[in-house]
């Protein structure tokens, strides 16, 4: 089954951001934010995204945790878009690596797969994600939501969402039913879209923020993936995917 990006306009809440930009970073993070399935009686099913990574030599997909609650890592499926093609996790050789105390997991892929994903998606540095947070004025969140997923002659077409937001506290991003696109048109937002908040003041899943990375420019950075990036004693390999 192909799978195809369908184009998007980005999103912001309580955030400005021009929208030439909001355009050039919406194509970075979209080269680096690569869409999770998993496979169910053949059929691939979105499940969550994660960013490529590099350290070194090495490659992962950095991505949310709590994902390992309803599937293991050769479950998992990946998109080939230039290749229309789809790379099953089951057919790789893949550590998983757990942060201890973020919502978040690092899966390390063989040298063969590594090469397929870096000739569909962009790889981004590990060091390029240790940003000042004193700094960072503005956020900046991407992902694929399932909501925006549908099936068509056999092909899958995704529609992912850029929002660009501000921090609430340490833990909370603003969100809203009501967004305004960098065009200057406003939408009603899902509820089901990469990041949940609500005037009540309800925490945003952190674990949102961990395929938010962008490597250019440094302003506009995932505050949960500093988190854990810089703390790398606090990660465990997961025995069990």
């Amino acid at each position: 089954m192909s799978w195809q990006c369908v184009d998007t306009i980005p999103i912001r809440v309580n955030a400005s951001v021009a929208p030439a930009r909001a355009d050039a970073i919406r194509a970075a993070l979209l080269r680096r934010a690569v869409p999770l399935s998993r496979i169910v009686d053949g059929r691939l099913e979105p499940l969550a995204t994660a960013g490529l990574v590099a350290d070194g030599r090495r490659t992962g997909l950095l991505t949310a945790a709590h994902i390992f609650e309803r599937v293991s890592a050769g479950d998992l499926a990946i998109p080939l878009p230039r290749d229309r093609a789809v790379a099953l996790l089951s057919a790789a050789s893949v550590r998983v690596v757990m942060h201890a105390v973020s919502d978040l997991a690092v899966l390390w892929i063989d040298d063969a797969l590594a090469r397929r994903l870096a000739a569909n998606w962009e790889a981004c540095p590990l060091p390029q994600w240790q940003a000042d947070e004193a700094a960072v004025a503005t956020y900046v969140v991407a992902g694929y939501p399932s909501a925006n997923v549908r099936r068509i002659d056999g092909w899958i077409y995704a529609k992912p969402v850029v929002l660009f937001t501000a921090q609430i506290d340490g833990a909370c991003f603003a969100y809203a039913r009501i967004a305004e696109r960098t065009d200057g048109l406003l939408i009603h937002t899902r509820n089901s879209t990469a990041c949940r908040a609500r005037p009540s003041g309800e925490c945003p899943k952190k674990a949102t923020m961990a395929s938010a990375a962008c490597c250019d420019p440094p302003r506009f950075r995932s505050r949960s993936s500093t988190a854990a990036i810089c703390a790398p004693s606090r990660w465990r390999m997961r025995s069990n995917c």
